[in-house]
């Protein structure tokens, strides 16, 4: 049985100081990624980038996704 999947999530972004879902929320898919020195929850953006769920910084590092 493959378990892979357990580390796939969907989340819903906000627009910024938004309480509720509607007009310019976005869902992304959540992946464990590795990077040179480190693991994160990252997602793409609209430009094809990972971004590191935590921090909102674009990764630099990215070496494969892991789960």
């Amino acid at each position: 049985m493959n378990n892979r999947n357990q580390f796939h999530n969907r989340i819903r972004f906000h627009p910024k100081n938004s309480q509720i879902s509607g007009p310019g929320s976005t869902d992304k898919d959540l992946v464990w990624v590795q990077c040179k020195e480190y693991k994160c929850l990252a997602y793409l953006d609209t430009a094809g980038k990972w971004i590191n769920f935590y921090t909102g910084k674009k990764l630099t590092d990215f070496v494969k996704v892991i789960g």
